[in-house]
């Protein structure tokens, strides 16, 4: 504000009167230019379709279309969105930007207050008692838009918490399904190792016979003997893997980790091929996404708050009260005083504080661009390396079944022939070790597809149509909340 802008504001000072003081303004040559600062945006490229072979067609609406035929995962689903501490501690953040979104409101409204005060003095000769009652309110008037776009800035900041909090309720969803099947997984492998000992121990008896028999060599029973501990040693470690992946599963649904949690039922779901949709679909159906553009444009909002702190602001301020010695004359309209006040306000010198204060929203603006980018960027990537993994994955296991399938008709079918003197104990271990390993290798395969399968769900944005959106919760139209 230069120095005539300023004595005309001082001669206007003792005026009551808006009109003039809103002539003020408009006739004041400002400091600050008057051209807008610039904002960050998004420059992230986005392709018009996968690179990756996937089935052309909307993507589900369903989180885990299978869900609901896994009644005992879907169960274990609910448990832990109620009682998860991660999701406990999103909710209460989010609570908290609500509450100070209202703050930011509130500011764009008038402040009224009341007071009663009593005073007595005594001065050595009389006392003298003085009571007053009054009202006090002040407002100010939002001139250049500053505070909307605090208001806004705020709101953004609550929708980018409650997208934070939809993420983490998708992201939960996907880790209790995924550390349900690392448990049936680990269960399954338990079983297998359990059974091939089993099996060791009922052959080891048979070969002893033999031996004693003098129908074969002490070599025989010390391969079988050697091959019993080794499954109970295997045994116990794989007993060990279920206790650590149901602890696991027990944290995410804020249970006690006690290892005593097991899963029930196949580790299978009716994988069909997947429709990924196009690229630009997931910038809407993720949460993170969303969120991070809602930290985008609230940067930029701060820094138009921060551009416009540079310019004046007018406060008005009121009072109505009554001043009396005596408490039943606080009531009488004789003893009523009012005044009215509007205070203009501008900075003059402050070493270049407000111009950091820009600066830095900008950087901060600059910083969130690059972080959308990036979340943009980990989004496209996670979907191509679920689709590119789903392929080699489903030919994995379409050979290693094959493999599963024969070395379980070979080890049958050595040891047959082994009682039958046609060949060695060496060939029987040798058959007996391929079908374990490949059986032990179907089991994980098949967990990785289902793990892939939930990822790329996940990757594509989840389900958008069970969760609360933005613009519900903070009660305000879908296009602010996403500008």
């Amino acid at each position: 504000m230069t120095l005539t802008c300023f004595r005309r504001y001082l001669s206007y000072r003792s005026s009551p009167c808006l009109v003039l003081a809103a002539l003020l303004l408009s006739g004041c040559t400002l400091a600050p230019s008057l051209q807008p600062p610039q904002q960050a945006e998004l420059t992230t490229p986005v392709a018009t379709s996968w690179t990756a072979n996937h089935l052309n067609a909307q993507v589900a609406e369903r989180f885990m279309p299978q869900l609901s035929a896994l009644p005992a995962l879907e169960h274990l689903v609910h448990q832990g969105l109620k009682a998860n501490p991660e999701l406990i501690k999103a909710q209460a953040q989010l609570d908290a930007s609500l509450a100070l979104l209202k703050q930011q409101q509130a500011q764009a409204w008038p402040q009224i207050s009341a007071y009663f005060s009593g005073r007595r003095q005594d001065n050595g000769l009389s006392i003298n008692d003085n009571l007053q009652l009054g009202i006090d309110a002040s407002w100010e008037l939002d001139i250049w838009g500053k505070l909307e776009d605090a208001s806004r800035a705020a709101m953004l900041d609550a929708s980018q918490q409650l997208n934070g909090l939809r993420q983490q309720q998708l992201t939960l969803t996907a880790r209790i399904a995924k550390q349900w099947f690392n448990l049936l997984s680990a269960q399954r492998q338990f079983e297998l190792i359990h059974q091939r000992r089993v099996n060791l121990q009922n052959n080891l008896v048979i070969i002893e016979e033999s031996y004693q028999a003098g129908l074969s060599n002490s070599l025989d029973v010390f391969l079988a003997r050697a091959d019993v501990a080794g499954a109970q040693s295997s045994e116990a470690a794989k007993q060990d893997e279920v206790a650590q992946a149901s602890r696991a599963l027990e944290l995410s649904l804020g249970r006690y980790p006690a290892g005593s949690l097991r899963a029930d039922g196949e580790l299978s779901l009716n994988l069909d091929s997947l429709p990924a949709g196009l690229p630009s679909q997931i910038l809407q159906r993720r949460p993170d996404i969303q969120g991070a553009q809602d930290a985008l444009s609230a940067a930029n909002a701060k820094i138009s708050v921060a551009y416009k702190e540079k310019f004046p602001s007018l406060r008005l301020t009121s009072s109505v009260g009554t001043s009396s010695p005596e408490l039943a004359d606080l009531l009488q309209a004789d003893s009523l005083l009012w005044n009215l006040f509007a205070n203009l306000t501008t900075p003059l010198f402050n070493a270049g504080l407000l111009e950091a204060r820009q600066q830095q929203q900008q950087a901060l603006a600059l910083g969130a661009a690059a972080n959308l980018q990036q979340v943009v960027l980990n989004a496209f990537a996670e979907v191509e390396s679920g689709l590119t993994k789903e392929m080699a994955l489903v030919e994995q296991l379409d050979k290693v079944s094959i493999a599963a399938t024969n070395s379980l008709l070979a080890e049958n079918l050595a040891f047959e022939q082994y009682q039958s003197g046609l060949v060695n104990y060496v060939t029987v271990l040798e058959a007996q070790r391929r079908s374990f390993d490949s059986q032990t290798s179907q089991i994980k395969i098949r967990n990785q597809r289902l793990q892939n399968r939930i990822d790329i769900l996940l990757a594509l944005g989840g389900d958008p149509a069970t969760l609360i959106s933005p613009s519900a919760a903070l009660n305000i139209p879908t296009d602010e909340a996403i500008q």
